[in-house]
């Protein structure tokens, strides 16, 4: 609709018609608008932090309208892949839901059965399989606690930038984090040299952001190299979430329009290969969730006839 030369306002009042469900959140934008504030700030509670920042450089010194496109699309694929992952967890949810009736009635029913069948044969248990079981379970849910609980105490007292070097670094979804990283970054960057900024205009811009936010910190590390003479690809080599491509762009000896046109393009290919890690990711989530309903049958089984056989073993 900005493409077709309608104004902001329009804008609103033509989504505040089509989607009556925000109204609400569509009026308060509409007021602060109103007020003299910002697009970015306007919006700022009603986006994730990326995208607030996201618009928030392109306001400044970018294309807004360019940058809102980009947003969307964003959106739109996440809906999509929300629907999609909703629609993979309906049959494994149906037969969890199966799986706890019948582990309950095998708890009500078939467990004390067991019980009086094993004390008709006058066999005393030497080994109870589930205490076993039981004792094992809690002993890993308590190390899992033990463990999450001491990651969660590092990881609020690191920087940002630490912060999302360890999110790199995670297994299955490191590789999709560091691949927004590269996102992020290069349409941002982007964003920054077809205004005409240099680096370390861009690193001021960057350090009037929040202290605790990425952009921020990585604003001042970047300075903090550049005034250590430290060349641009010490400075991309040092952090996994920034593109290895950014030093061959900046290397090329090209002008700024040229590398803001280089990153852009960078930006649209590394969106759509994140796209498409995300995808593969959610084609896992279906195998995985049935390979532990798989290893739930088996406990349930081995809950069952352990303790059958063992009263059988003593009978003979």
């Amino acid at each position: 609709m900005l493409s077709s030369g309608f104004s902001m306002q329009q804008c609103l009042k033509c989504l505040s018609m089509m989607a009556e469900k925000r109204n609400d959140d569509i009026g308060l934008v509409e007021a602060k608008l109103a007020e003299g504030s910002a697009l970015s700030e306007a919006l700022k509670d009603q986006i994730d932090v990326s995208a607030y920042f996201q618009l928030a450089i392109a306001e400044k010194h970018g294309n807004v309208e360019k940058s809102i496109r980009q947003l969307g699309a964003c959106l739109e694929r996440r809906v999509e892949q929300q629907a999609r992952l909703r629609g993979i967890l309906v049959y494994p949810i149906i037969l969890f839901v199966f799986l706890a009736a019948i582990f309950a009635c095998m708890k009500l029913f078939l467990m004390p059965e067991l019980k009086r069948f094993e004390a008709s044969g006058g066999n005393e248990t030497v080994f109870d399989w589930q205490i076993f079981l039981k004792c094992g379970i809690l002993a890993l849910i308590l190390l899992l606690i033990a463990y999450l609980s001491k990651a969660f105490y590092w990881w609020s007292r690191q920087k940002a930038l630490t912060r999302h070097h360890w999110y790199c670094e995670l297994p299955l979804i490191g590789k999709i984090y560091r691949q927004y990283c590269y996102y992020y970054l290069s349409f941002n960057l982007g964003m920054f040299f077809q205004s005409g900024l240099d680096f370390r205009e861009i690193c001021d811009l960057l350090r009037q952001f929040e202290e605790k936010t990425l952009l921020y910190q990585l604003g001042e590390q970047i300075d903090l190299f550049l005034n250590q003479g430290k060349s641009l690809n010490e400075i991309v080599s040092s952090y996994p979430f920034m593109p290895k491509e950014l030093s061959a762009f900046f290397a090329s000896g090209e002008t700024k329009d040229e590398i803001s046109t280089n990153l852009l393009v960078y930006s649209e290919a590394a969106y759509k290969k994140l796209v498409r890690q995300i995808d593969g990711l959610i084609s896992l989530v279906q195998p995985v969730l049935f390979l532990v309903i798989a290893l739930i049958i088996v406990g349930c089984y081995l809950s069952m006839l352990l303790p059958l056989y063992s009263s059988l073993g003593g009978m003979y």
